[in-house]
């Protein structure tokens, strides 16, 4: 059986799976949501028939899983204060954090005068 658990800022649906010899349960996480618009788009609140479309993939991908989508759209909508409104990708912050480091100061030029090809960076 799915459920949801908090893990920091994210959401994630998980299933409790057994170890054979140690009897142990662990965590296998089955999706990860990110931000409050994935979690609205989960929920069918954003974009009518997403709901619909994430239940088939995730059925789809987990077919052995029972997956009560009532009790996991009722644990979204309980944490869904605990996301963010938007999620910065990692190339987003990549990128960010890049321009952050290597922006130029105020009065300083430090950026290359002239560009280089792809070959003569190799």
């Amino acid at each position: 059986m799915a459920y949801v658990r908090k893990r920091g800022k994210q959401l994630v649906i998980v299933q409790g799976v057994r170890e054979p010899n140690k009897g142990k349960v662990q965590q296998r996480i089955l999706f990860t949501i990110f931000s409050k618009a994935e979690a609205l788009q989960i929920l069918g609140r954003e974009n009518e028939g997403h709901d619909v479309q994430f239940q088939h993939l995730l059925e789809h991908q987990y077919p052995g899983i029972k997956l009560n989508w009532d009790k996991i759209c009722a644990g979204i909508s309980e944490h869904l204060h605990i996301l963010p409104d938007l999620y910065q990708y990692k190339t987003t912050r990549l990128r960010n954090q890049f321009l952050r480091i290597f922006a130029p100061l105020p009065g300083n030029s430090c950026w290359p005068t002239h560009r280089i090809s792809s070959q003569q960076a190799i």
